[in-house]
């Protein structure tokens, strides 16, 4: 980023894409203390790949689960969902997400619309004053290009 020439990167967008290399730290900051991604016992290699990837099997699930769920809030009422908030009730809750996952569709689309009233009133997002806030950072940067062209409805 910082070897970028100004035409290519201004130095607007240098800061945003700097301020969201931090966002991208954090994210990985939650994986090691809220998933324990860090805290694995000493195994066979096989069981260690398996467990790695089981992790990062329901991490990215997750992960997808509270996408949908930041749009819904921000389509439907204009409101930010934090993610860190959401994923901490999430983590108490994994037990019954599973439950509902491995049931009926019916069970788990239950499971995510309280999952979305819940967030809705309890995981809002407070932006901090001159705060930026990675999708909106994400939105800024980044301008999705068909042959040169932005795509229409999504610059």
């Amino acid at each position: 980023m910082t070897s970028a020439s100004e035409k290519l990167l201004d130095i607007q967008n240098a800061w945003k894409a700097y301020t969201l290399r931090w966002q991208i730290e954090l994210v990985f900051k939650t994986w090691k203390s809220l998933w324990k991604i860090d805290k694995v016992k000493k195994v066979k290699k096989h069981r260690l790949e398996c467990y790695i990837y089981s992790k990062l099997f329901i991490i990215v699930l997750t992960l997808n689960c509270l996408w949908i769920t930041h749009n819904l809030m921000r389509g439907l009422y204009g409101k930010n969902l934090s993610f860190y908030k959401a994923l901490k009730t999430w983590m108490r809750s994994i037990d019954r997400f599973k439950e509902a996952f491995f049931n009926k569709i019916e069970a788990a689309t239950d499971f995510l619309v309280k999952f979305l009233k819940l967030s809705c009133q309890k995981h809002l997002l407070e932006k901090k004053k001159n705060g930026n806030y990675s999708p909106e950072i994400i939105q800024d940067i980044l301008v999705l290009r068909i042959e040169g062209e932005p795509i229409p409805g999504v610059a």
